[in-house]
């Protein structure tokens, strides 16, 4: 698993994208929490880790390398009742991103108008792409923010290869 690191040739920063095999490194931490929470579970390691990569594996080159690499860590050590979510969120602090704050926002708020906007329309979309695309690279980033500018009819589909 990839280490927390100050070091920006460690995590990539912004503009570098998870690998699958950073997708592999987040699966096998996510099934080790799930092994290590709910010891009663039937599914094996092999087979979380095989759901989790192909519920997340179009990910990779898209999600920041360096969020995930600052995520994957606190599955080791974070409590079972506690919600791993807090992992995502911690591992988006440190990367500069507010998660507690996300309305305020500029790009989640024209995203939130956009689909309260096109809801019950062919447009429809869910509202979770809006904070989730903050934790894209640069350039999906700017693809998915291009979709907010589409007609109610066009931009489900636009936004469907992030959803």
């Amino acid at each position: 698993m990839a280490a927390c690191s100050d070091d920006a040739d460690d995590g990539g920063g912004a503009d570098v994208a998870a690998t699958s095999e950073d997708i592999a490194a987040y699966c096998e931490a996510t099934c080790d929490e799930n092994a290590r929470c709910s010891p009663a579970s039937t599914r094996t390691r092999a087979e979380c880790v095989s759901d989790c990569q192909s519920g997340t594996d179009r990910f990779a080159g898209v999600v920041r390398r360096d969020i995930l690499a600052d995520e994957a860590p606190c599955f080791e050590t974070i409590a079972c009742e506690e919600n791993d979510d807090r992992c995502l969120d911690d591992a988006a602090a440190a990367n500069g991103i507010d998660v507690k704050n996300l309305e305020a926002d500029p790009e989640v708020k024209a995203c939130l108008a956009r689909h309260e906007e096109c809801a019950g329309t062919a447009g429809d979309f869910t509202d979770d792409i809006c904070g989730v695309h903050l934790l894209f690279v640069t350039s999906k980033k700017l693809e998915v923010e291009r979709c907010f500018d589409l007609s109610c009819d066009t931009i489900a589909d636009c936004l469907g290869a992030y959803e």
